[in-house]
């Protein structure tokens, strides 16, 4: 789940993959009236994967990076 603190944004969720970019998939950001967007239910394979949030408030560009391991 992502939880932006305003919900009128725009941009995107990206799930890379740093070993194979096959993998790589991304994701409309559209956060609910509560500023939060659950990330689509899809396989992902094990190992891992950095997610990537880039959005546009009020007309600044944001970027945050996190990293996930999925067992």
């Amino acid at each position: 789940m992502v939880t932006l603190p305003d919900p009128a944004v725009s941009g995107t969720i990206t799930l890379f993959r740093p070993s194979d970019f096959k993998l790589d998939q991304t994701v409309t950001l559209a956060p609910g009236a509560d500023g939060r967007q659950l990330v689509p239910d899809v396989p992902l394979a094990s190992g891992l994967w950095r997610v990537q949030v880039e959005w546009v408030q009020a007309g600044e560009r944001y970027y945050h990076e996190t990293r996930v391991v999925i067992p």
